[in-house]
C-alpha cells in the first residue's frame, strides 16, 4: 500500500466529518481545540471518546487511538489499515493506485518519524529484556504499587512473577546507563521518546507494566493506569515483527484456547482459573492482529470468548467469532453472571474460583457462524398465530400479546412456565408444545429459549403503555384505541394496525370494551367538511345553552373545550375547564351532560373521596375525559393541581416505589373541575385554568338528552375533533399576541376556539375574532384576579398567628401579663413589639427603622410551616416585591441576610398604636 494513500486520505477526509457520516453520534466543542463524541463507536460509552485538532481521537474508555483510517477500520470490521484505505478511497472517490507526492507532515510528526532510531531484532530483545526485569523489580520493592495487585487485584505473588509484572518507579535511563545501554536503545523500542530538548520515559509513573512474551523473548509492552486517566499505549511500530499478542505463545500448539479482553482477565483466568492457554487482545488497541493470525494460523481449533460483559464485549465476541468459524474453528462464548462486568471481577468474587470457571467451560454457549441456519429463532415462533413476543423492558421481563385475550403480558424469565404459555396462546399452544421431547410436538424449553431470544431483538427499555382513547404519538399521527382495535389517523385516512406495539410504547387493548362505534366515526369523518361540521357545532352549542351562565360567550366555549378534550393528547399546551356556581345553579347537572357527552371514555370523581394517588392510578395510561365534582370539598386540592399544572405542557411525574423502582405517571389530559368557588393557590395557574360560573334560573329547565341523541352526538364529536384538529392546532400557532394579556392565557383560549374556527372559511381570522371578543368580556367582568405570588406571600406572613404576652388592667387598677393571640401585623406595632421582640425575632421578623426585616427561610419554618410556601424557597419571591431590599441585620444575636418590606407596604405603619386602637386588639 502507498503510504502517501494514507496522507491523501488524512487529508481529505476531515475526521468530524466522516464520523458524522458513518455512525449515529453528537459531536460538540469541550475547549482547546478538542471535540467530544458520544456516544463512543467502539464500546458505546458517552463522555470519553474526544477528537484532537491533528485530525485524531483517543478514548479514555477502551483506550482506541487512530486517526480516519483506523475509525473505518474498527467501525467497518477490516482486516487491516491497509483494507480501510481502500475503502475510503472508493467512499470518497479518491484514486487508490495514483501516487502523490504526500502532505508535508506537522513540525511534531517530522521530529518523532525523523527521530526513531532503527535496532537490530537481538539488540531489541536485550533492551526489553533489560526494561521488563527493571520494572519487575520495582514493582517488589514498592510495597504500596504491590498491594494493590494482590490486595485489591487478587493476584498471586506467583503469577506477577511468572509474567514478570512490573511497576513504573525509579529512573530507567539511569539504570539503562548503568548497565550501558544508551538512550537511543530505550528510543528503538519506544520507551522513550523525544521532549522539547531532552527526552522522556514514556510509561509514566505508577503505571503496571506487562511484558508481552512470546518464544521466550519480551516482543512488546503494555501498561495500565489504575486511575484510568491514561489515553495512550507504546507506539506499536516499536512491537517486534512476531509479536501477536498478550500470551501469544499458546497459539503454537493445538488446544483449546480462552480469548479475554486485557491483563487483568488474563492474569486471573490463568491463575485462579487455572487454565494456561490464553491470550488477551488488551481492547480495541489490538484485535486485528490476533484475529488475523487465528484465522491464517489456527484451523479447526477450539476457542472460549471471555470479553467483557458490555457493547464492546460483544463487538469483539462477533469480530473473533468470525475468525474462529473462518478457520473451520469452534467458538464457544463464556457467560459471566451478572452483575460482574467482566471474567476478572467475577473469578475474584468466587469462593472457589477454579471451579467457577470449569462451570463457565462445561456451560458454555456454541456460537453458529453468521451463514448457519440451524435452529433459527424464526422456525418455531413463525408457526403460532395466538401470541406475539412484542420484546424485553427495563427489569429484563419478557413482553408478549395474547391475540387469544387481547392482554399484553410482562413475565420474567423464572415465570415462563408451561401453564402461563398456554394461558397466552390457549388451545394453539396447549396441542402444539409439551413438556418433555414427544413426537410431532414441541418441546416446552426450545420454544422458551426462542422466545427469549426473540424478546431479546426489541428493547422496550422503561416499559411505557398507552390505554383506551385518542393518543397523539408524533408528526400529524393519531392513534385511536377503541376496545381491542387500534386505528392510526393521518388526517386522510384510518390505517387498521394489529400489533399492540407503536415506537416501543405497548398498547392496551381491553376486548368488550369499545368506546364508540368506530364504523360509523370513520364514514362521518370521511364526508366531513366545513357546512356539517357547523350543523355539528350548532347542535352542541345548542344544547350547553340549555344551561345558565354568567358570561354571555360561555355556553359556546363550553362546547369548543369539549370538543377539544377529545383530543387532548394533541394539545402543545391543556388548558383546564372550571366550572363555578352557587347551590342549585345547574353545576351538578351540567357535569353529568359532560359525562354523558363522553360515554364510556368519560372519568368521573367526587372532590371530597378524591387523592392525588387515586386520581393517577385510575387515569392509568388511557386518555380518559376526566372529570371532577365538589372539588372545593377535596383534602388533595393542592397536590391534584399539580398535577393539572404539569398536564399544561404533559410533563411527566416520577414516584419512588419500595423495589427501588421509579414509577412514571405522564399527564396529558383537560380536566373538568366543579366547586362552588375557583381558588388557586398560585398566580400562574389562572392561565391553566379557563373559568364558566353557572348562575340561578327558574326559567330554565336543562334536559339531558337520551341515550339515542348522545350518541349520535359522541360519534358526530370524536369524528368533528378527528377531522379538526390539525388545523386548529396550526390556527392557534399563529395567532398571535393580545395586548394586556397574559400569553399563555390567551392560548388557553385559544385551544377551545380553535375547534370551532376551523368550520370557517378562514379559520386563523375568525379564530382572532372569537378570542379578542371573549378577553374584552374577561376584562369586563373579571374581578377577582388572584394576587401575584409575592403578594400573597407577604399577606400570608402577615396574617400569620403567633403567641404573645400583652398587659391588661383588671377593675381595681391591677395590672397583668397575659398571654393572647396575635397576628404577626399586629404584634409589630408598638408597645406589643417591645414586649414580644424575641417571640418576633425566633420567627424570624424583626422591627427596625427602614421596615420589617424578614429572615426568610425561619420565616418559612416557624410561620408558613403549614402552608403552600413551606417546601418553596421564598426569598427569590419576596425579592421581586417592588421596594423589597436584600439587606443584613442583627437578629436573635446573629447576622444574618434577609429582606426588608419598606413601612407603608401592605399597610405596614411604624407608628405605635392609639390607646383606641391598643384597646380594640
Amino acid at each position: 500500500m502507498d503510504n502517501s494513500l494514507f496522507d491523501r486520505l488524512k487529508q481529505a477526509i476531515p475526521l468530524e466529518s466522516y464520523l458524522a457520516a458513518e455512525v449515529q453520534c453528537q459531536i460538540k466543542p469541550v475547549g482547546d481545540g478538542t471535540k467530544r463524541v458520544n456516544p463512543c463507536f467502539a464500546c458505546g460509552h458517552n463522555d470519553c471518546l474526544t477528537l484532537y485538532s491533528d485530525h485524531t481521537f483517543h478514548c479514555f474508555s477502551c483506550t482506541i487511538t487512530g486517526d480516519v483510517i483506523n475509525a473505518e477500520q474498527i467501525i467497518h470490521g477490516h482486516e487491516s489499515p491497509g483494507d480501510a484505505a481502500k475503502r475510503l478511497a472508493g467512499k470518497y472517490n479518491i484514486d487508490a493506485n495514483t501516487s502523490k507526492p504526500p502532505f508535508r507532515p506537522s513540525k511534531a510528526e517530522n521530529k518523532n518519524d525523523s527521530m526513531i532510531p532503527k535496532l537490530e531484532q537481538a539488540r531489541a530483545f536485550e533492551i526489553r529484556r533489560m526494561a521488563a526485569e527493571f520494572y519487575h523489580a520495582q514493582l517488589f520493592s514498592n510495597p504500596k504499587g504491590l498491594e494493590y495487585l494482590t490486595s485489591k487485584r487478587k493476584h498471586s505473588s506467583e503469577i506477577l512473577n511468572v509474567c514478570q509484572v512490573g511497576y513504573a518507579s525509579g529512573n530507567l535511563i539511569k539504570h539503562a546507563k548503568s548497565l550501558g545501554y544508551t538512550v537511543e536503545d530505550l528510543k528503538g523500542v519506544g520507551l522513550v521518546k523525544p521532549k522539547d530538548n531532552g527526552v522522556r520515559l514514556v510509561i509514566p509513573q505508577g503505571a503496571y507494566v506487562f511484558p508481552h512474551f512470546g518464544n521466550g523473548e519480551v516482543r512488546f509492552f503494555t501498561f495500565k493506569d489504575p486511575a484510568g486517566k491514561l489515553k495512550y499505549q507504546l507506539n506499536k511500530e516499536f512491537k517486534d515483527p512476531g509479536y501477536v499478542c498478550l500470551g501469544q505463545d499458546c497459539l503454537t500448539s493445538k488446544g483449546p484456547v480462552v480469548i479475554v479482553e486485557g491483563e487483568n482477565d488474563y492474569l486471573s483466568v490463568v491463575d485462579k482459573g487455572k487454565w494456561p492457554r490464553v491470550i488477551a487482545t488488551n481492547g480495541n488497541a489490538n484485535t486485528t492482529a490476533p484475529s488475523k493470525h487465528i484465522k491464517e494460523n489456527c484451523q479447526g481449533w477450539t476457542f472460549y470468548l471471555a470479553f467483557d460483559n458490555d457493547q464492546a464485549g460483544d463487538k469483539y465476541t462477533r469480530r473473533f467469532a468470525a475468525a474462529i468459524h473462518a478457520a473451520n474453528g469452534q467458538a464457544f462464548k463464556l457467560e459471566i453472571p451478572s452483575p460482574h462486568k467482566d471474567i476478572d471481577e467475577y473469578l475474584r468474587s468466587s469462593e472457589n474460583p477454579e471451579d467457577a470457571f470449569q462451570c463457565l467451560i462445561d456451560s458454555a454457549k456454541i456460537l453458529q457462524p453468521a451463514s448457519s441456519k440451524q435452529d433459527s429463532p424464526m422456525d418455531l415462533l413463525a408457526a403460532f398465530k395466538s401470541f406475539e413476543v412484542l420484546g424485553e423492558d427495563k427489569l429484563s421481563r419478557i413482553v408478549m400479546w395474547s391475540r387469544v385475550s387481547g392482554k399484553v403480558y410482562t413475565v420474567g424469565l423464572r415465570d415462563l412456565r408451561y401453564d402461563q404459555m398456554i394461558q397466552i396462546g390457549g388451545e394453539e399452544v396447549a396441542g402444539a408444545v409439551s413438556r418433555k421431547q414427544a413426537e410431532g410436538k414441541i418441546y416446552f424449553d426450545h420454544l422458551k429459549r426462542q422466545i427469549i431470544l426473540r424478546a431479546n431483538k426489541t428493547q422496550l427499555g422503561d416499559l411505557k403503555m398507552i390505554g383506551q382513547g385518542v393518543h397523539y404519538i408524533g408528526g400529524d399521527i393519531l392513534l385511536v384505541v377503541n376496545g381491542s382495535n387500534i386505528y392510526t389517523w393521518e388526517g386522510g385516512r384510518f390505517q387498521y394496525q394489529d400489533i399492540p406495539l407503536s415506537d416501543g410504547k405497548v398498547i392496551e387493548i381491553q376486548k368488550g370494551w369499545e368506546w364508540i362505534d368506530f364504523e360509523k366515526v370513520k364514514n362521518k369523518t370521511a364526508s366531513m367538511d366545513t357546512d356539517k361540521g357547523n350543523q355539528i357545532l350548532t347542535r352542541l352549542a345548542n344544547l350547553f345553552s340549555q344551561w345558565g351562565f354568567e358570561k354571555n360567550q360561555d355556553h359556546i366555549l363550553a362546547a369548543g373545550w369539549s370538543l377539544a378534550q377529545v383530543v387532548q393528547t394533541s394539545w402543545k399546551w391543556r388548558p383546564h375547564l372550571w366550572v363555578t356556581g352557587p347551590q342549585g345553579s345547574g353545576k351538578t347537572s351540567l357535569i353529568q351532560f359532560f359525562e354523558a357527552l363522553g360515554g364510556r371514555l368519560s372519568l368521573r370523581h367526587e372532590g371530597q373521596s378524591l387523592t392525588e394517588a387515586g386520581f393517577r392510578q385510575s387515569v392509568g395510561n388511557d386518555s380518559r375525559l376526566c372529570m371532577i365534582d365538589e372539588f372545593e370539598q377535596s383534602q388533595s386540592r393542592e397536590r391534584l393541581i399539580e398535577i393539572f399544572r404539569s398536564a399544561g405542557r404533559g410533563g411527566t411525574t416520577y414516584k419512588g416505589t419500595t423495589h427501588q423502582q421509579a414509577v412514571s405517571f405522564q399527564s396529558r389530559h383537560m380536566v373538568l373541575l366543579a366547586s362552588i368557588e375557583k381558588s388557586l393557590p398560585r398566580a400562574a395557574d389562572n392561565s391553566r385554568f379557563l373559568s364558566i360560573c353557572t348562575k340561578k334560573d327558574p326559567a330554565r329547565k336543562p334536559k339531558i338528552p337520551d341515550w339515542r341523541e348522545l350518541e349520535e352526538v359522541r360519534t358526530d364529536m370524536v369524528a368533528y375533533a378527528l377531522w379538526a384538529i390539525q388545523k386548529a392546532k396550526k390556527a392557534v400557532a399563529e395567532i398571535g399576541r393580545f395586548e394586556g394579556v397574559d400569553n399563555r392565557f390567551a392560548e388557553s383560549v385559544a385551544v377551545p376556539y380553535s375547534m370551532l374556527a376551523v368550520s370557517d372559511s378562514n379559520p386563523k381570522q375568525c379564530l382572532q375574532y372569537m378570542v379578542k371578543n371573549y378577553l374584552e368580556e374577561w376584562k369586563q367582568n373579571e374581578d377577582e384576579t388572584p394576587l401575584e405570588d409575592e403578594e400573597s406571600l407577604v399577606e400570608d406572613i402577615l396574617t400569620s398567628v403567633v403567641q404573645v404576652a400583652q398587659e391588661q388592667s383588671d377593675p381595681n387598677g391591677y395590672t397583668r401579663i397575659i398571654r393572647t393571640e396575635r397576628t404577626v401585623s399586629q404584634a409589630l406595632a408598638e408597645p406589643l413589639y417591645s414586649m414580644n421582640k424575641d417571640v418576633l425575632e425566633a420567627c424570624g421578623v424583626k422591627r427596625c427603622e427602614d421596615g420589617v426585616f424578614l429572615h426568610h427561610t425561619v420565616v418559612a419554618n416557624k410561620l408558613l410551616k403549614d402552608t403552600k410556601w413551606h417546601k418553596l424557597s421564598i426569598g427569590p419571591i419576596l425579592k421581586r416585591v417592588e421596594g423589597v431590599k436584600a439587606r443584613f441585620r442583627v437578629i436573635a444575636r446573629r447576622q444574618q441576610r434577609g429582606y426588608v418590606i419598606p413601612w407603608g407596604l401592605f399597610g405596614l405603619d411604624p407608628n405605635p398604636l392609639s390607646s383606641d386602637e391598643e384597646a380594640s386588639i
